[in-house]
């Protein structure tokens, strides 16, 4: 399954959020994979906070998340949400 989200993080991508999705991710039994739109070659493991990180997602990048396995709906739609969720308190992007 893909589907693509606009980082809503005024901050981008950081370090707290990754921590986030990783944790979701890992009790899941899926593979999820972020891919910067632009650069579809270049995906990070989105259980691996490093590997997330390393992409250097900002405010209002676009992204392509791609999740195979059993729960493979639920995940990305969870995925998607916590990516393009603007956090309470901040204006958006």
């Amino acid at each position: 399954m893909v589907d693509e989200v606009v980082i809503g993080d005024p901050h981008g991508l950081h370090a707290a959020l990754a921590r986030r999705m990783a944790d979701l991710v890992e009790g899941s039994g899926c593979d999820v994979r972020l891919h910067r739109s632009a650069e579809p070659q270049n995906a990070a493991d989105a259980a691996r906070l490093l590997d997330v990180l390393g992409l250097g997602l900002g405010a209002g990048e676009m992204v392509q998340v791609t999740c195979s396995g059993p729960a493979a709906e639920g995940v990305l739609a969870e995925v998607v949400a916590l990516l393009g969720a603007t956090p309470p308190g901040t204006s958006g992007t």
